[in-house]
């Protein structure tokens, strides 16, 4: 058997997967099917997280933030802010504006 030593740096992406799975495979790795439980629960989960987004935009379609009043003085409040908390963003500053954290 010829042994070649290989840099695994010198192949592309596409070549070290295609090495690797091929190791794996020569080695009888294969892909395992949890358990039912596991499954289920896995399963579950995802269906919350589906429904849960779902929930989320249905009612973020119901706000209409486009036309959200803007204070007059938002400018003021964001230089206000940034003096008292210097390595804050700007954009940032908005947010606590907007949350009501720009004491």
């Amino acid at each position: 058997m010829l042994h070649r030593r290989v840099e695994l740096n010198a192949m592309t992406s596409r070549q070290l997967i295609a090495f690797v799975e091929s190791k794996l495979t020569d080695n009888g790795v294969r892909k395992i099917i949890p358990a039912k439980a596991d499954l289920d629960q896995a399963y579950r989960g995802f269906a919350h997280g589906r429904k849960a987004e779902v929930i989320i935009k249905r009612e973020l379609a119901k706000l209409n933030c486009a036309t959200a009043p803007v204070p007059r003085d938002l400018k003021a409040c964001v230089e206000d802010y940034l003096r008292r908390h210097p390595a804050v963003r700007w954009d940032e500053a908005v947010s606590e504006i907007v949350n009501g954290g720009a004491s």
